[in-house]
């Protein structure tokens, strides 16, 4: 009788030694990578940016950006051809302009003040 337990033991711990070994294994074989393309396939895929339009400096002229007197530009932005502007102080609330360098002019004004500061739009 102590002959079959000590049977049974020694055939447990063969058979816990092996689980842990096939666990350790399996581990390892999803951690590593198979091969470099399995490993390019997970990562995102690169996003093509367009390439900014190139103005020279001796054809830049100024641009106009119709602030009070008192304003600061607090950071630029930019993306490709378009500049984002905040602007800060002249009396006013922040703001951000949005200029197009191609069209050398600003496209687009954001207020951050409260709507019933602006002043009216005037009727279509």
């Amino acid at each position: 009788m102590i002959k079959v337990v000590k049977v049974l033991s020694a055939a447990m711990g063969v058979l816990i030694i092996g689980a842990l070994g096939l666990l350790g294994y399996g581990l390892f074989y999803k951690t590593s990578p198979q091969n470099p393309q399995q490993e390019n396939a997970a990562s995102p895929p690169a996003v093509a940016v367009p390439a900014a339009s190139t103005t020279a400096v001796e054809d830049f002229d100024a641009i106009g950006l119709a602030q009070p007197t008192g304003s600061v530009i607090a950071q630029v932005t930019a993306q490709g051809g378009v500049v984002y502007l905040t602007v800060q102080g002249g009396g006013v609330s922040d703001r951000v302009l949005v200029v197009d360098l191609v069209k050398r002019r600003v496209v687009g004004r954001i207020d951050m003040g409260d709507a019933d500061s602006r002043p009216p739009r005037p009727a279509k």
